[in-house]
């Protein structure tokens, strides 16, 4: 708020007594004093603000400063609130300044005191990778708080036990050691007078994006290590080399990005642009604390044109699966000849064939390399359909008869998939046990007479359809070819009729056998309407009004869709 001036009582040449006025919420405010009753002349009562020194040759900080005459207002009515903390990284020494900050913290008075915890019996786990939880460094420690404002405590971080690297939880109690304890964020401690370590980067392949493309979470890439911390200038160098092995490298650039804390052994950072012009390019992966030194150790990577997966033979099977799927598509054999060459694990080269999308639902089975560069894959039973998305189930049939799913294919074993979702081959699942059953056709009218007079395409809607080899459409008894579209859809082109008529549109998946059938009709624009009966033929009670209710169907030769609108004359 604004400066609040009240009337001071003089009560010597070495006192004076002022009321205090009604601040409105909790608040540290310096105190002024002045003698002209307007403020003109305010002289500040007060010391230095508190400064943060630097750190010391142990990894600990030197030197302090205190604040005076600052005045603080809070509710003793509320509790504190928290809001977090920094730095979040403290040296192993111990000894930096922790700020805690939140709103309300009352400051110290007669009989407890404010104090800070440190959770050396809860230290963090690496990554939540289900492995046992960490072991206990030490008993808690408790430290005293210093009073910054209503808004802000302070607490020095104390050494960890056998200067452990850990990232452990603190809390704040603002009603001494004894007291309710507030959680408030986590510290993480390293040695600043050691450079951080890397033992592994994953995934070690990575599908590589153009320079200026926005990263998705799937590219995030794990380092893994020791000696990390939250700092500010926390980052990932990316040494990009030529060479076929670490020993006759020669480094072409070096990119520099910012990475994500996770754990004291464990970070990430978003995939690098690749700018080479050849199938794939090489990297180290380094890890720095500062932005500028950065770790002895370093990961490989691989950045890599994806494979491209452009048509499956064949494009559907039954719903139990056991489908022999030849996958066939571009940089099949090079990608996996490099994944083999260049792999550290015996997953590298791995082909795998995922039916359904990776991670959300979709069955992957291992794929084996044919002599033709093409990949061969047993197709799994179809995959669970709770929880599908419209992006990953195309084209379900009015009652789920069938569904296609795009196939994804793996040269790393599952670490990472080839090509965008938008451009993914398909491949559909139907039930063997069932004749498709066509339900709808869109148009269901069509003129007779010369081919350039007739309809050129109709949609045939229904259930279980699938892109078989003789997928086919049946009308008015000839067979003509389908185009699939998706598993409640087929087009087809109505064969030319010189008479007018209603005929049965039925769906072969095998060109032979065809389930329940839907109806278009083919009419002669220029015949002239034959109305021959109407039925009922009378209706009662005509005035009073139940003839508006009662149906008459008329029946005739050569109706068709007007486009002026059909209409009935009584």
């Amino acid at each position: 708020g604004g400066l609040i001036i009240v009337r001071a009582q003089f009560a010597s040449d070495a006192q004076l007594r002022c009321s205090l006025p009604a601040l409105g919420e909790s608040s540290t405010r310096p105190f002024f004093i002045s003698t002209t009753g307007s403020g003109a002349d305010a002289h500040w009562v007060g010391g230095a603000p508190l400064v943060d020194q630097g750190v010391n040759a142990d990894g600990g900080t030197s030197g302090s400063s205190s604040t005076d005459f600052f005045f603080s207002s809070f509710d003793p009515r509320t509790s504190a609130r928290i809001y977090g903390l920094a730095p979040r990284a403290s040296p192993v020494g111990g000894g930096l300044r922790i700020a805690v900050v939140g709103s309300n913290f009352p400051p110290p008075a007669d009989g407890f005191e404010l104090a800070c915890r440190f959770g050396f019996d809860r230290p963090r786990g690496s990554g939540g990778d289900g492995g046992p939880p960490p072991t206990p460094l030490g008993a808690a420690v408790v430290v005293r708080a210093s009073f910054v404002s209503v808004s802000e405590l302070r607490c020095a971080a104390p050494p960890t036990p056998g200067r452990a690297h850990a990232t452990v939880p603190v809390e704040v109690s603002t009603s001494g050691a004894g007291g309710e304890w507030l959680a408030v964020g986590e510290v993480t401690y390293y040695d600043p007078r050691e450079l951080p370590h890397v033992w592994s980067a994953t995934p070690e392949f990575l599908p590589r994006r153009e320079a200026g493309a926005q990263a998705t979470q799937n590219e995030a890439i794990t380092v893994r290590g020791a000696n990390y911390a939250p700092t500010a200038e926390l980052a990932c160098v990316f040494e990009f080399v030529e060479g076929s092995d670490a020993q006759h490298t020669v480094a072409t650039r070096t990119l520099v990005q910012s990475a994500s804390f996770v754990t004291a052994s464990e970070l990430r950072c978003a995939a690098p642009d690749s700018l080479a012009l050849g199938p794939s390019e090489e990297a180290r992966v380094y890890v720095s604390l500062d932005g500028e030194a950065r770790s002895a150790e370093s990961a490989p990577l691989v950045l890599y044109d994806p494979p491209q997966v452009v048509s499956l033979e064949p494009r559907a099977g039954p719903c139990v699966g056991g489908t022999r799927v030849t996958v066939r598509g571009k940089r099949f054999f090079e990608l996996h000849a490099l994944m083999n060459q260049k792999s550290s694990n015996q997953k590298g080269g791995n082909l795998i064939v995922t039916f359904g999308r990776p991670g959300e639902g979709g069955v992957a089975v291992a794929g084996t390399l044919l002599d033709e560069g093409d990949v061969l894959a047993i197709a799994p039973p179809e995959p669970a359909r709770q929880g599908a998305t419209d992006a990953w189930w195309r084209g379900t049939g009015a009652d789920g008869a069938s569904a296609s799913v795009p196939v994804w294919l793996s040269v790393t074993g599952g670490a990472s998939y080839s090509h965008d979702e938008a451009d993914a081959v398909t491949f559909t699942y139907f039930d063997e046990t069932q004749l498709p059953r066509a339900t709808e056709v869109e148009p269901a009218f069509g003129p007779t007479g010369a081919p350039s007079d007739r309809v050129r395409s109709i949609a045939v809607r229904g259930i279980n359809f699938a892109p078989t080899e003789r997928l086919a459409c049946m009308i008015g008894g000839v067979h003509v070819s389908a185009l699939f579209i998706h598993g409640g859809e087929v087009r087809c082109e109505p064969p030319v009729r010189a008479v007018g008529g209603t005929v049965e549109v039925s769906v072969s998946l095998d060109g032979v056998d065809a389930g329940e059938a839907a109806h278009f009709t083919y009419y002669d624009p220029g015949a002239l309407l034959a109305a021959e009966s109407a039925s009922p033929a009378w209706a009662a009670d005509w005035a009073g009004g139940g003839a508006a209710k009662t149906v008459v169907t008329v029946r005739g030769s050569q109706f068709f869709p007007s486009s002026l609108g059909l209409g009935c004359q009584f």
